[in-house]
């Protein structure tokens, strides 16, 4: 799970996404571009978006989020239908759950 310290140690210590396996991050400042980039990934890697208050929101597949084309705001869809409003300037990181290959093949090693 994605939370304070997860974001913010991933955050200070500048990981890049691939960097540590089911640690994060991008860059110390989140930009729109960077949230464009993390959605059509194929196969798609569900994600959390980190805020810079703690707060967290899933994206189980791309058709859940969309980032407006001025880049400051992005919509983020729950599975349940709502919507949450976020500002990209307060996105603290994003957290990967780490692909569906590694999972089975960690079970599989078991």
């Amino acid at each position: 799970m994605c939370g304070p310290r997860s974001c913010a140690e991933s955050v200070i210590f500048g990981c890049l996404v691939g960097d540590v396996p089911g640690l994060i991050c991008t860059r110390v400042m989140i930009r729109a571009n960077d949230l464009r980039k993390a959605m059509p990934q194929q196969p798609f890697q569900p994600f959390q978006i980190c805020m810079a208050d703690a707060q967290t929101f899933g994206l189980p597949h791309p058709e859940f989020m969309a980032v407006e084309p001025g880049g400051r705001t992005c919509v983020v869809w729950g599975t349940d239908g709502t919507a949450q409003f976020l500002s990209i300037g307060l996105v603290a990181g994003l957290e990967f759950e780490p692909p569906a290959q590694d999972a089975q093949a960690e079970s599989n090693a078991a």
